[in-house]
């Protein structure tokens, strides 16, 4: 793959990526809406919400037009400048940076939400009517605090734009006039590389960005793992039927975690810390935009499989077959709250 053609494999990608993406995420909205049970809870807008972030993220990632560069001592994410104001054109980069950050938190919540209908079902409260609503819209908070930290933290500056002249040069033939970009230049040397620093800007944005990767991370590794350990104990409060359910959803959810550590947390954290030991990936950075682009209808697809009433309406719709809406409620828990999954 040649580097100068990446840019172009970009647009195509996020293209192709909006594409799946409005199909997979419309297909599985009409699944939860007439064919997930009664039992599914609040769990079930909690699904919704995750595909309608998705949606937004894949048209984020076409309307950015986002495209990355790394170097040994920085990364960034650039688009064509076009004009009017150089200050307007990373807003629309860091759009997308927000909609990723909203995808991975709205995920964790997801995991808490698991653990809390498996272990702690008093709690489920907490989920109720608005306050799931509040759940959401903390996710999107986090995301646009992080976005607009980005824009004043790891804007343009001249060091940078020297820094990274020779660099889009080589690889695209373009001038810095005719890029805008943003992210982090870890270190600033002088003309004989010599006397290294790190900016103070960098160092504050950079620390706070990786320490919540991590620890969002280990956040649905912890609440994933107690889900998980619960399930495999005997309960005799649920039916066979609620717990094949509750199996189902966890199941979901881990593919919900794995299919974007693989295309989305490993990319980024490769592109993230690489700089830090002297590594850079010139253009082919851009291979890790590409992978971004193409996670949200995997995600989704898989989600689809997993959960037995909407991969038998979907072998239904295919053989021309007709159902009724799965309206199901558990009567065998003891408790007078339903499935809650």
């Amino acid at each position: 793959m040649e580097p100068s053609n990446l840019l172009t494999y970009v647009t195509i990608f996020d293209t192709i990526g909006l594409i799946l993406s409005l199909s997979a995420n419309s297909i599985l909205l009409i699944l939860i809406k007439y064919r997930s049970r009664a039992s599914f809870g609040a769990y079930k807008y909690l699904m919704m919400s995750y595909a309608f972030v998705e949606v937004l993220y894949s048209l984020s990632a076409f309307s950015s037009k986002t495209s990355a560069h790394s170097t040994n001592t920085s990364y960034v994410l650039f688009r064509i400048y076009n004009g009017p104001n150089r200050t307007i054109g990373p807003a629309f980069q860091l759009q997308f940076c927000t909609m990723y950050t909203v995808l991975i938190v709205i995920l964790v919540v997801h995991f808490i939400y698991r653990y809390i209908a498996i272990c702690r079902t008093q709690s489920l409260k907490l989920f109720q009517g608005h306050k799931l609503y509040l759940w959401v819209a903390a996710c999107f908070g986090v995301g646009l605090f992080v976005g607009v930290m980005k824009y004043f933290l790891l804007g343009e500056s001249e060091e940078a734009t020297e820094l990274l002249r020779p660099e889009f040069l080589k690889w695209y033939n373009l001038t810095m006039d005719q890029v805008c970009y943003n992210g982090p230049i870890y270190y600033v040397c002088d003309k004989n590389n010599e006397n290294c620093y790190t900016p103070l800007k960098t160092a504050v944005a950079m620390s706070f960005i990786n320490s919540a990767l991590v620890f969002f991370f280990i956040v649905m590794t912890y609440f994933g793992w107690k889900s998980y350990s619960q399930l495999k104990v005997p309960d005799v409060t649920l039916s066979q039927r609620t717990r094949q359910l509750q199996q189902q959803l966890l199941t979901a959810l881990i593919i919900q975690s794995a299919i974007p550590s693989l295309f989305m947390y490993f990319p980024v954290g490769l592109l993230f810390m690489s700089p830090i030991f002297g590594v850079g990936f010139g253009a082919y950075a851009n291979l890790s935009i590409l992978s971004l682009a193409i996670y949200p209808p995997l995600d989704q697809i898989a989600i689809v499989y997993v959960i037995k009433d909407f991969r038998v309406a979907i072998k239904d719709f295919m053989s021309g077959k007709r159902s009724g809406r799965v309206a199901i409620y558990d009567t065998s828990r003891k408790s007078s709250t339903k499935i809650n999954s």
